[in-house]
């Protein structure tokens, strides 16, 4: 078998940390910044020669968050489980991802690109330019997503919980709730197929974000999603000290209980 190693050319810098709150395309996210930093002394400020005039670039990148590999993915659209090859998930047998990005502008060696889907920290293996001609099949067949409606879901917010995700974002909260629940939710938040999501009593569904559960309320003819509120995921036996949590956020969530009962 033969073996290839690489070395990064450089690293991706942005907001985004953590994989449930990256958006699933880039160009669902028109909002999403960073810097490519290559690498000081290889020679690259000449291979960024005449890429300027591009608007758009091809990104391949390390999915370092990535860990092992299922032949069969749960995709978050399109029902049940699909062959890996025909999805796009980041759990690969080579964690290689392929991002079309925009080219905002170029100082030295620093990239700035938006509608880009990467992690902070990500290693950037190679950067291509986006040729329209050569690169764009907008009739070519797309296998199971054909008919799929891929519109994003617009997310709102109720006071409370507007209240609950300034409290805990003031309160050394691990996670930025907000964020990774605006994420998934506005991507697809019926439960389908989806082990995050199960259905509550009346019209409501609870999604589970970390150590936190949050219900919510879908008007799918408007395909509009309502944050209702934040509880805890765990037990009370579990708050009360019987049961230990690798993420000792224990007391981090009595502290809510008390300020939200």
């Amino acid at each position: 078998m033969l073996i290839w190693n690489f070395s990064p050319i450089g690293f991706f810098r942005g907001a985004v940390t953590d994989a449930a709150a990256a958006p699933r395309q880039g160009a669902a996210a028109p909002g999403a910044r960073g810097i490519i930093q290559l690498q000081a002394g290889c020679g690259y400020e000449a291979a960024l020669d005449d890429l300027n005039g591009f608007e758009r670039l091809w990104v391949v990148f390390v999915f370092d968050q990535a860990k092992g590999w299922k032949p069969r993915v749960q995709p978050p659209r399109g029902g049940g489980k699909r062959g890996l090859f025909a999805t796009r998930s980041p759990h690969r047998p080579n964690p290689i991802g392929l991002s079309c990005v925009r080219l905002v502008g170029i100082d030295g060696l620093r990239l700035e690109i938006a509608e880009c889907d990467l992690l902070n920290g990500s290693p950037i293996l190679d950067i291509k330019p986006y040729l329209p001609y050569a690169d764009a099949f907008p009739t070519a067949a797309a296998g199971w997503t054909d008919g799929l409606d891929h519109s994003s879901w617009t997310v709102v917010s109720s006071p409370l919980i507007q209240a609950q995700f300034a409290w805990l974002a003031n309160s050394g909260c691990a996670w930025d709730v907000d964020a990774l629940s605006l994420a998934m939710l506005s991507e697809d938040p019926t439960p389908e197929g989806r082990h995050r999501i199960r259905a509550l009593d009346g019209d409501c569904f609870e999604l589970a974000v970390k150590t936190w559960r949050l219900c919510f309320r879908i008007d799918p003819v408007a395909r509009q999603v309502e944050r209702l509120s934040l509880s805890t995921g765990y037990s009370d036996t579990a708050l009360a000290g019987e049961e230990e949590s690798r993420w000792g956020d224990h007391e981090l969530h009595r502290r809510f209980l008390k300020q939200f009962p």
